[in-house]
């Protein structure tokens, strides 16, 4: 596979050294094919000298509320993104009992990168929209357990407080648990001007990090929203970025569209068992 993406990386700069030729007198042809070609060393580079697995098997399960909701809630769009904390309790003994590591999204890239082993068990919790009862009631069963989460912040609300955690419970959630940005206010990517995209994803990493002194480089798209020039700005910025797609198997050349499981209401440990047994 490596030798197939030196030869694919070859035939990339042989056509943009063809091409440059062409254009040797449009200043801004050449200096977006240069960024191609640099972009494309580095790709063969990485490749090169990686020794992590190509693929791995690591369901990264979505929670949003973690929260009593019952089931007759006025509110069914509240009650479908909540999970009860003795559930979520439920798998971390699950995971506990049957040798189930979490991982975080730091542990993903010294997985690929070949700097850690892969766990014969595996998993990833994420917890998108950093509600506040993500802080009161999800972060100490994790800590009970010596477990880990992945929580993506939406930068613009953590000030804010309320119904989502403010800027100390934020700053103490990192000491234990891993953070991801959410962007700044949680748009539809694909819809937003490519000034405000590039504030969404910059700006949010930037304070997130400036906050709680993590390197913030796992981003979660907003409602899984995301196309080619997303992607190309969460490239420069992040080294994954997970989307609301289903799937179980994270592939190292697919580390910007990383696949999820979501989590109902419903789900139990049953379904636990179906994808580690």
């Amino acid at each position: 596979m490596k030798l197939l993406t030196l030869a694919l990386g070859l035939a990339v700069l042989f056509l943009f050294s063809g091409c440059s030729e062409k254009n040797a007198l449009d200043k801004d042809s050449v200096i977006e094919e240069s960024s191609e070609v640099t972009n494309s060393l580095r790709e063969i580079q990485e490749a090169l000298t990686s020794t992590g697995p190509e693929e791995a098997y690591i369901p990264i399960l979505m929670f949003h509320h973690i929260e009593p909701i019952p089931a007759d809630h006025p509110d069914q769009v509240f009650y479908g993104l909540s999970f009860a904390p003795e559930k979520l309790e439920g798998f971390l003994q699950y995971f506990q009992e049957n040798n189930i590591k979490t991982l975080t999204f730091e542990d993903l890239t010294n997985i690929f990168d070949g700097q850690m082993p892969l766990p014969e068990k595996s998993v990833m919790l994420t917890f998108d929209d950093g509600y506040t009862n993500n802080y009161n009631l999800a972060r100490p069963l994790l800590e009970k357990y010596n477990m880990v989460g992945n929580f993506a912040l939406i930068s613009e609300k953590v000030p804010e407080g309320g119904f989502h955690m403010n800027e100390a419970q934020a700053k103490e959630l990192a000491k234990t648990q891993h953070i991801c940005s959410h962007t700044a206010t949680h748009p539809n990517l694909n819809e937003v001007s490519q000034t405000q995209l590039l504030s969404e994803l910059k700006d949010s990493q930037i304070y997130l990090q400036s906050l709680t002194g993590q390197d913030v480089k796992c981003l979660v798209y907003p409602a899984g929203k995301n196309n080619e020039a997303v992607r190309a700005i969460a490239k420069e910025y992040y080294e994954w970025a997970r989307t609301t797609a289903g799937g179980k198997t994270i592939y190292a050349n697919q580390k910007y569209t990383l696949p999820t499981v979501r989590i109902f209401p419903t789900t139990g440990v049953e379904s636990l068992k179906t994808w580690f047994e």
